[in-house]
């Protein structure tokens, strides 16, 4: 369980070195797994009605303290923490568990972009929907196998963006039927 959560999180971190301005390059700088765990442990603790992803507000702030004591100067390359390419995704197709371990690091991604993207409103998706997301990722990764998942997941928050700037999916709703992935 342990090693889904820091999947998890470091796809969530990955998301967070895309959105949160400036860049951060990686927000992590020498921190370890084990503090990091330990952070979102005792927060976790005291705040039993939080979600994991609100919990993590007080370990990014104090990340962000120590990444400005630590280097100053222009924003960095955002670091995408989770390297999983499309060909692994594919070549996976039949192991179902190591799919939803990676689509965890696509949902903590996603939830990343919920936090500290530019649209502060709430959920991107509005639910947790583990199929759309998979779907999206097999479907984008068909024809870019040395891509990466969360570089589909950017692909995705651009087409619901604009699919919703369009009107075709409502503020708030999620698009049920077809998703048609663009060629970029």
């Amino acid at each position: 369980m342990e090693a889904a959560y820091n999947n998890w999180f470091h796809g969530y971190v990955s998301g967070f070195n895309v959105y949160w301005h400036p860049r951060s390059g990686n927000i992590l700088g020498q921190a370890t797994w084990n503090e990091i765990a330990a952070f979102i442990d005792v927060q976790c603790s005291g705040n039993l009605t939080k979600s994991v992803a609100q919990a993590l507000d007080p370990l990014m702030t104090d990340l962000i303290k120590r990444q400005a004591h630590e280097k100053r100067g222009m924003p960095r390359p955002s670091v995408l923490t989770v390297q999983v390419t499309c060909r692994q995704w594919s070549d996976a197709k039949d192991d179902k568990v190591l799919r939803v371990f990676w689509g965890g690091a696509a949902r903590g991604y996603l939830t990343a972009y919920n936090r500290w993207g530019p649209d502060k409103s709430g959920d991107f998706l509005l639910q947790n929907n583990d199929e759309l997301i998979d779907r999206w990722i097999s479907n984008w990764c068909d024809k870019r196998s040395s891509s990466t998942i969360l570089q589909g997941m950017e692909s995705f928050i651009k087409y619901v963006d604009k699919e919703r700037a369009a009107g075709r999916i409502n503020p708030g709703s999620t698009p049920a039927n077809e998703l048609v992935v663009p060629i970029t």
